[in-house]
């Protein structure tokens, strides 16, 4: 117990779930209608809400924390901005915010399509 010689060596990567990549949220976006719209207001039908959905979320409620002009600055991962409440207000995902941005901003399943592909294209 006092001396084990695995001590430090990483065993197991740790990785996000896949559908908080951008290119899963980018896959879904392509099976969506690109003259689809949403109502971004809406915390239980929003285009975040129906992505989680999808992903076996059902019932899901996305909410944004933190500052409006925060989520302008496309760098920003900040654990406190961004959350899916799914069923029970205890159990948060956090996902990027740039992820807000975008269905914000887009008016359209195909605009929020492009915007995604561009954010993706841009931090390769």
């Amino acid at each position: 117990m006092l001396f084990n010689p695995t001590w430090g060596e990483v065993t197991q990567e740790v990785t996000q779930p896949d559908y908080l990549s951008n290119t899963s949220l980018i896959a879904w976006l392509e099976k969506q209608p690109a003259d689809g719209t949403y109502p971004y207001s809406d915390p239980c039908n929003c285009m975040l809400a129906q992505y989680f959905d999808a992903h076996g979320f059902g019932y899901a409620h996305v909410a944004s924390y933190g500052k409006a002009s925060d989520y302008a600055r496309p760098n920003l991962v900040d654990d406190n901005a961004c959350r899916l409440v799914y069923k029970d207000p205890y159990f948060t995902v956090k996902y990027n915010p740039i992820w807000d941005t975008v269905a914000r901003e887009a008016k359209t399943f195909g605009e929020a399509l492009r915007y995604m592909k561009a954010y993706q294209a841009q931090v390769q």
